[in-house]
């Protein structure tokens, strides 16, 4: 309990650090520069969002990554990237509410940044804001139609708020991926539609196709707490949008 509130006080912490900077701000080419370095160390630290849960190595390099993303925003404070970079983070160390924050400040600084609509859609739909966190998904999509793991992640927010039918349609034309792993995770989220839709049968057949593409089937709902498994949207790309 103690390192849960210790979390949260440091990260207000260092948000008030940052709105108390008024020092001259860095160009957009150089706060895109210095985004794009960190997401890409983001992508190596955390390798897929839950590591935090069980490893403290991996939990004081995303801390010492939070720190330098501080400097970040207080170098760029009219820089979405920035803000998404940091909500990114937060999810990774388990503090979804202050992700929130962040994407909504990142979305307020630029609506058609597609990775800050990613964010803020995702972080909502977590926290139980089906209706809401779908809105800001579809705008991600439609702002970055070619991202497969985005419109995965999508998909996977549709089965949480129990849309069978269009999450039925998407996560059926994302199995024809060249991306081995995508489409079993398109296959395997699939399987959790049709357990949804009560076809057992079409179930195990798309599960066992995802344990053949080499990803281990959940054979169960999903829900909120499982959105990560869907959002493995490119990390280490540079931040488009912005």
């Amino acid at each position: 309990m103690r390192t849960t509130v210790w979390k949260v006080a440091r990260a207000w912490i260092g948000i008030a650090a940052v709105l108390a900077t008024f020092g001259a701000q860095a160009s957009p080419g150089a706060c895109d520069s210095g985004v794009s370095v960190l997401q890409a160390e983001h992508a190596r630290i955390d390798d897929g969002g839950v590591a935090f849960l069980n490893n403290g190595a991996v939990t004081d390099a995303l801390q010492e990554l939070e720190e330098r993303a501080f400097g970040v925003i207080a170098n760029c404070r009219q820089h979405a990237g920035a803000y998404t970079l940091m909500g990114e983070i937060q999810i990774s160390l388990g503090q979804v509410s202050l992700a929130v924050l962040y994407g909504r400040r990142a979305v307020a600084l630029d609506a058609n940044n597609w990775r800050a609509q990613q964010l803020l859609g995702s972080t909502l739909a977590m926290l139980g804001e089906a209706e809401a966190g779908l809105a800001h998904l579809a705008r991600a999509v439609r702002l970055e139609p070619g991202n497969e793991r985005l419109r995965l992640n999508y998909a996977g927010a549709l089965l949480a708020a129990g849309r069978l039918n269009g999450a039925r349609e998407r996560c059926q034309s994302l199995t024809k991926s060249d991306d081995r792993q995508l489409a079993g995770l398109a296959w395997n989220l699939c399987g959790q539609v049709r357990l949804a839709s009560s076809d057992k049968q079409g179930a195990r057949e798309a599960f066992a196709t995802a344990r053949r593409l080499g990803v281990r089937a959940t054979e169960r709902l999903v829900d909120t707490r499982e959105l990560r498994r869907y959002q493995q949207a490119d990390w280490s790309a540079s931040a488009g949008g912005n």
